[in-house]
């Protein structure tokens, strides 16, 4: 399981959701979450969960890297 963030995200609105992209010329997949908050806050959130592929980007213990990006953290 990712969990990039553990609440109840709400993704409805303009320009808001879930966008997916293959990126085949870096070797990577892209998941992107623009959101309008959750259940326990209200700010606009946007983050990114970044997996690589293992024959391009190779560990020394054969699993998969997997990136977390987020655009901006607030700790209340």
């Amino acid at each position: 399981m990712l969990a990039p963030y553990w609440d109840d995200l709400k993704s409805s609105g303009s320009n808001l959701g879930v966008f997916a992209y293959a990126d085949t010329a870096n070797h990577r997949y892209i998941i992107q979450w623009k959101v309008a908050g959750g259940s326990s806050f209200t700010t606009n959130l946007n983050f990114e969960i970044i997996i690589l592929d293992e024959d391009f980007y190779p560990t020394f213990d054969g699993n998969g890297n997997i990136l977390f990006q987020y655009q901006t953290v607030q700790l209340n």
